[in-house]
């Protein structure tokens, strides 16, 4: 099945081709109007409104500028904020309680909402976000949905699911036919989906996605009337305001709703009518390659298991073996398999780290190197 990232960046890719406005790094342009606005114009026409949907680039860290920008604002102005964020399904919510109550540490954070194994995005990019949230102790909103429901809604329709389930879920607005032939320009250009799929189960998994989120900000402002939120998205669920915006419009918060999209100086030229107001952002840095072990790790008996090696990986090239149980990377205990993951992520990481481990009921140690290059493992 195709990950949400990738659904919703080919939705972007489409919009972008129909060409539009050109816009500069540093430049903020009210696209209805036409007319380019100084930093502190935009944050007062944001302040106006009770829902501010920011999109977003994922691994753009100029995109994540605007986002902190947008928050501080809108904190200055005092009254009720919160945050939401798409990078969190809604079952997550208590750990993020604990979060902003101060109740854990940010290494506990990312591992207890897994965070590398449900968003998989470097969280050094929103950490910032997430350090102003608890500094200032706003609510902060998991606005997602189940990445398997919306699977199971993209293979066998929303009929076919649970009863139980279902019950769960808002009320959907239908797709307008100018997303709805978005969508099919995705669903006919991805061979996976086109092949297999059915265009109908595709369209209603997007209106899920986009509806669970709308519904999560809706139900916030409803309970706190004089509050304002300011709501995190790829810009694929904002452009042309036929994602979350359309699912909030048919919860009567049209009015309320303000939109925002930093807009990546590299990338085509944004349509007229993408968005409320879009932000000019500079070039993202290149890629930084991510440094993988090369196995495959499962808990058993409360013990993490080597269970498989990839040939020629880093492990691999330093001796280690299927049945080789992690114990510590380095100094750093290893309780899951998220806990390595988020280790080899850290940008302060060592590229020689020391794994010690067990193997045979005996206590080893090997010093493994990260900088050997691999393509698709753990």
């Amino acid at each position: 099945m195709v990950p949400f990232t990738v659904v919703a960046f080919l939705i972007m890719q489409q919009v972008m081709g129909m060409g539009g406005l050109n816009i500069e790094p540093g430049e903020i342009v009210w696209l209805a109007q036409g007319r380019r606005l100084e930093q502190g114009a935009l944050m007062s026409e944001l302040a106006r409104h009770r829902i501010i949907l920011v999109g977003e680039t994922h691994d753009d860290p100029g995109h994540h500028e605007v986002q902190k920008a947008v928050l501080t604002a809108m904190l200055e102005r005092g009254g009720e904020v919160a945050l939401a964020m798409e990078m969190f399904p809604r079952h997550l919510q208590p750990v993020l309680d604990r979060w902003i109550a101060g109740g854990m540490t940010e290494t506990e954070f990312l591992d207890a909402v897994t965070w590398y194994f449900t968003w998989g995005f470097d969280a050094e990019l929103y950490l910032p976000l997430l350090r102003l949230a608890r500094t200032h102790r706003i609510p902060l909103v998991a606005m997602n949905i189940d990445r398997t429901i919306v699977s199971q809604v993209r293979t066998r329709g929303l009929e076919q699911l649970e009863d139980a389930v279902k019950k769960e879920l808002p009320t959907l607005a239908p797709a307008v036919p100018e997303y709805r032939e978005r969508l099919q320009e995705v669903f006919d250009s991805h061979p996976m989906m086109s092949r297999a799929g059915n265009l109908e189960y595709f369209i209603d998994a997007q209106r899920l996605w986009d509806g669970v989120m709308a519904r999560a900000i809706a139900q916030w402002v409803q309970r706190h009337p004089r509050g304002r939120i300011v709501a995190l998205a790829g810009s694929g669920h904002l452009l042309m305001k036929h994602g979350i915006p359309h699912q909030l419009a048919a919860m009567g918060l049209e009015k309320e709703t303000v939109t925002l999209l930093p807009w990546n100086g590299q990338e085509q030229p944004l349509p007229a009518m993408a968005a409320d107001f879009a932000w000019g952002t500079p070039p993202p840095p290149s890629d930084i390659p991510l440094s993988r072990l090369g196995v495959a790790l499962e808990m058993v008996a409360s013990a993490l298991v080597i269970t498989e090696v990839t040939p020629d990986s880093p492990a691999a090239r330093a001796g280690l073996k299927v049945g080789d149980r992690p114990l510590r990377l380095d100094d750093a205990p290893l309780t899951s398999s998220h806990t390595l993951v988020r280790l080899l992520r850290s940008r302060e990481r060592n590229p020689r780290p020391v794994l010690t481990f067990l193997r045979d009921n005996r206590l080893q140690s090997l010093m493994i190197d990260l900088n050997v290059p691999i393509d698709s493992v753990q």
